[in-house]
């Protein structure tokens, strides 16, 4: 068995700034009124997948109800579309008093263009192969948490391009979430390592490369 990981071509990846992004994020949002308040140091806490259980999302609205009470200013922003689970996440955001501090978005087509949008990217998945995602969140240079599940560990080294956590686990995931927000240094160091990994591990060039050369040995 030989294993060639998915390429990213980095080239093709026009992300937006920081600002466009947000705006553009909270342009999609009903309560517009609202979020038009939000300061530019607003902490945001992103992710981008299918609203489905496999995504684990349940415990990011979890965790960030443990948070809410350390980091007033945290919002967590989920963009996606309804794989099934939207109207349950909608109700866990009710009964956790979320309303003001967890966002479900739909209708953003090329989605990855928003990524900066985040501070910290998390995919607390319960399940995974070697989500494409994480290549694009590295890329725009954000600091990853992620679950330790499928081939996220072959991406993400713990707390050498990012913090692994247990599937399942919100409090895990709210340490994590605090241990970056805490350190801004830690967050550029790992950030900083996830991109150059990519660049170096996960090109289009290398498994075009490796590709070819399978198919020639054989």
């Amino acid at each position: 068995m030989v294993v060639i990981h998915n390429g990213i071509k980095p080239e093709e990846y026009e992300f937006l700034s920081r600002e466009e992004a947000r705006k553009a994020i909270s342009h999609q949002l009903s309560a517009i009124s609202r979020l038009e308040a939000w300061l530019p140091s607003e902490v945001w806490v992103g992710t981008i997948g299918e609203f489905t259980r496999n995504k684990g999302y349940k415990f990011l609205i979890d965790a960030v109800k443990k948070l809410s009470a350390v980091c007033s200013r945290l919002s967590a922003v989920l963009i996606g579309f309804d794989g099934g689970k939207k109207k349950d996440l909608e109700s866990r955001i009710k009964n956790g008093e979320l309303s003001d501090k967890v966002f479900l978005v739909e209708d953003m087509p090329d989605a990855a263009k928003y990524l900066k949008a985040f501070d910290i990217f998390v995919l607390p998945s319960l399940k995974e192969g070697l989500p494409y995602v994480l290549l694009e969140a590295g890329l725009a240079g954000l600091p990853i948490v992620a679950s330790n599940v499928g081939g996220i560990p072959e991406i993400i080294e713990n707390e050498k391009t990012g913090i692994l956590t247990r599937p399942a686990n919100a409090d895990e995931l709210a340490n994590a979430i605090k241990k970056l927000i805490e350190n801004p240094e830690m967050r550029n160091k790992l950030s900083t390592a996830t991109r150059e990994k990519i660049l170096q591990d996960f090109s289009f060039k290398k498994m075009l490369e490796e590709t070819i050369r399978l198919y020639r040995k054989n």
